[in-house]
């Protein structure tokens, strides 16, 4: 089973028209979820404390507040059952720094854009994540200069 979220609602009604064009039965909830907010998903019906395996979230921390971040790897960590996974996909700094100078342009074009958004850094979500109850894992290197960390509840 499936909860497809996204800040945009456009992207919710485009997540949802899809779904239901193509007959989709295993997304049981599109949510439009703001990660800076406190999202108690534990009050959902489809939903509860520690009942996911898998939170994956995909190009959200550099295009977000940090606050967003941390709103992530707290709610996965109430979400996930003991064992269970979470994947971040996107751009990340490492040791401090872009991978590479296009990373390093599209970070300045970001934070440009607004103050609060930016590559993070590796080593900065494992810490929080950490002092959430997630152990980070891996970063395993994916195409186009990006990455999925792994963090294990």
């Amino acid at each position: 089973k499936f909860v497809a979220t996204d800040l945009d609602s456009k992207a919710i009604a485009s997540i949802r028209a899809y779904v239901q064009e193509e007959g989709v039965s295993n997304v049981v909830a599109m949510e439009q979820l703001d990660m800076t907010a406190d999202n108690r998903w534990e009050d959902k019906s489809w939903a509860g404390p520690a009942s996911f395996d898998l939170v994956y979230a995909v190009n959200l921390t550099h295009i977000s507040p940090w606050a967003a971040s941390l709103g992530l790897l707290a709610t996965a960590a109430r979400l996930l059952r003991e064992g269970g996974v979470l994947m971040v996909y996107g751009p990340f700094k490492v040791d401090g720094k872009c991978t590479t100078e296009s990373n390093e342009a599209f970070d300045q074009k970001l934070r440009s854009q607004n103050s609060e958004w930016g590559y993070r850094d590796i080593d900065d979500l494992k810490a929080a994540g950490a002092e959430r109850g997630l152990s980070f894992v891996k970063a395993e290197s994916m195409p186009a200069n990006n990455f999925i960390l792994i963090f294990k509840k």
